[in-house]
């Protein structure tokens, strides 16, 4: 059963009805007591935050495979020189990212390391 049946089948006992009809339960229904009503809860509340846990896993993972294959991973003086040779020779730079396997956000981030270029820094609101 997915978190999501599970939630969708509790939140309906929840609200004193069967799940999968969601005819009212019976009026003397053990739904009815006051502790099984907060257990429910309760379960609701965990149950959601399971949920969003796997949602964002899951764009992570989708994030993950959508990035290039060496995203991430440590640059090599021969790797640095390569990248050096390539921007002093005017590569574009979604090709140096192409090339190295890495994002553009990487390279500019390199190039700067290295010294080559310098980023603006991103405008910050003003205080009023």
């Amino acid at each position: 059963m997915e978190i999501f049946e599970a939630l969708m089948i509790v939140g309906t006992l929840r609200y004193g009805h069967t799940p999968g009809t969601n005819e009212s339960l019976a009026t003397d229904s053990i739904w009815r007591r006051d502790d099984v009503k907060k257990s429910l809860q309760i379960a609701c509340e965990h149950l959601q935050v399971a949920l969003r846990r796997k949602e964002r896993t899951e764009r992570r993972r989708n994030r993950q495979r959508s990035l290039p294959a060496n995203a991430g991973s440590t640059w090599d003086k021969s790797e640095d020189m390569q990248l050096v040779l390539e921007f002093e020779k005017c590569v574009a730079v979604p090709e140096i990212a192409r090339i190295h396997a890495r994002t553009e956000w990487a390279i500019f981030k390199r190039l700067e390391h290295l010294g080559r270029i310098k980023l603006d820094p991103p405008a910050l609101p003003h205080a009023a």
